[in-house]
């Protein structure tokens, strides 16, 4: 489990990921590099936050972003991406 040093910030150990922190946080991993403003990988001791998953879903065949989020926008704004895959875990 992950422990967070002060409220959503967590100071990274090594060999961790974005995509392990995301996963440990219930995002998809576009959402916390974004959330993050990352643009290189992530090194030991560097302060992220960790967002809130609020209501994670995975997608399924016949689903779109309108249907879940009310809209493309709404849904490129709240998981940080216009990537959409069946299979794909991304906040309602």
């Amino acid at each position: 489990m992950l422990k967070r040093l002060q409220t959503k910030r967590y100071k990274v150990k090594r060999g961790q990921t974005a995509a392990s922190l995301a996963a440990a946080c219930g995002v998809n991993v576009y959402f916390f590099v974004k959330a993050n403003g990352l643009k290189e990988e992530l090194y030991e001791g560097q302060l992220v936050h960790l967002p809130d998953a609020g209501n994670l879903y995975t997608v399924r065949a016949g689903d779109t972003p309108a249907l879940l989020c009310g809209s493309k926008e709404g849904y490129e704004k709240r998981n940080g991406t216009e990537i959409f895959y069946p299979g794909m875990r991304v906040l309602l």
